[in-house]
């Protein structure tokens, strides 16, 4: 079912779009756009334009309504902190050279911060063309402050690329590759694209030639609070420089035991798995973003079945309470109970110990970088 509410939504972080499956006739992209254009100009008089979300994925969108996006994104010097265009079975070479030549033209304090362009119908020729244009830039790795450079987040799975071509652009150093386990690496030895990956050595292209839009198959069922109707997505989650789980890997079984990818994590049991580094101003504290499926976030949550698709709870908040999970500090200083249990060493500075009072677990939190994990760093 098509995600349903506003289109547009104005939040503390920016304009966010929700255009997912919407777009389907040229009387509702009209429409879109004729919102579009009018929220953009009133933002243009509260000063810089942020659109924090830009959604329009799993459209089929002809490259003329591409480019009308991006004219008017274009027009108010906009800046998009993540393009959200996965499943877009339209969303072949001739567009993303379109979006290339768009970033391109972009200065650093317009940059995105990710762009999401699993199951499309890019090539190797459209691929190559985009890092080209990326590595051409010199806002790639964005400087955050004092935390350390951040390359542009970039999925790509299931699209037609050869995965020798995504290779040869590894080794030259320009893409760093990494898995949910490994957490998000920086861009401090000059990668300007972070690609999420399944697992390492594996890029999960298709082979052969994409199909027309119209033979595309059905888009993804995608479960999240965009596709639920209407509630802001802010209202579960601030974001930074975290990254989405938008789509689901293929679930596999081993032991008996399914194991659902979610937007490459590996989601086992109850263990939370480790949140991306986000860098925050000093003195701030941040709840780590949950990587379990639905029903596995705590024992009374229900159970999962083997059918039922991913939660998309993958931004990392930016503040604490702004996400809407409660979080408390160390025991002795609003410390909700049982926190600190199962402690058996003295954490490295400057890690502190922090609890979330939805997941009834604690997480770690880096008073320097301001980073956060789930897992209990070690000296």
């Amino acid at each position: 079912m098509a995600p349903g509410g506003n289109l547009i939504v104005k939040t503390h972080d920016g304009l966010e779009v929700k255009a997912r499956q919407r777009l389907n006739t040229e009387t509702e992209f009209e429409t879109f756009m004729n919102l579009f254009m009018e929220k953009l100009e009133s933002a243009v008089a509260g000063g810089d334009v942020v659109v924090s979300d830009l959604d329009l994925s799993q459209n089929k969108l002809t490259i003329d309504q591409w480019c009308q996006v991006i004219t008017a994104l274009s027009s108010v010097n906009a800046r998009v902190l993540r393009f959200r265009l996965f499943g877009s079975p339209s969303l072949g070479d001739d567009i993303i050279i379109q979006i290339a030549d768009y970033f391109a033209g972009l200065t650093d304090k317009q940059a995105p911060q990710e762009i999401h362009l699993s199951d499309c119908a890019i090539t190797t020729s459209g691929f190559n063309y985009f890092v080209e244009k990326i590595e051409s830039v010199d806002y790639y790795p964005l400087k955050t402050g004092a935390g350390r450079p951040t390359p542009l987040y970039v999925r790509l799975e299931n699209n037609y690329i050869e995965e020798s071509a995504i290779k040869e652009k590894v080794e030259s150093g320009v893409i760093k590759p990494f898995t949910k386990k490994d957490g998000r690496p920086g861009g401090d030895k000059g990668a300007k694209i972070n690609l999420l990956i399944q697992s390492h050595g594996r890029f999960q292209q298709k082979s052969g030639t994409p199909p027309s839009p119209e033979d595309a198959p059905p888009p993804k069922q995608i479960n999240d609070i965009n596709s639920r109707g209407g509630s802001s997505w802010n209202a579960q989650a601030r974001t930074g420089y975290g990254n989405w789980r938008d789509q689901q890997w293929p679930a596999t079984t081993k032991g008996g035991s399914t194991t659902r990818w979610s937007g490459g994590a590996a989601i086992q049991g109850s263990k939370p798995g480790i949140t991306p580094l986000n860098k925050i101003p000093a003195g701030k504290t941040i709840t780590p973003t949950p990587t379990r499926s639905m029903g596995m976030a705590s024992a009374n949550r229900g159970s999962y079945g083997a059918n039922q698709g991913s939660t998309d709870r993958s931004r990392t908040p930016m503040g604490r309470g702004g996400n809407g999970m409660a979080t408390r500090g160390p025991a002795g200083k609003g410390g909700a109970k049982g926190f600190g249990k199962g402690r058996n060493q003295k954490l490295p500075h400057p890690w502190e110990e922090h609890w979330s009072d939805d997941y009834n677990i604690p997480y770690f939190w880096n008073s320097e970088s301001g980073s956060s994990v789930w897992e209990r760093p070690v000296a």
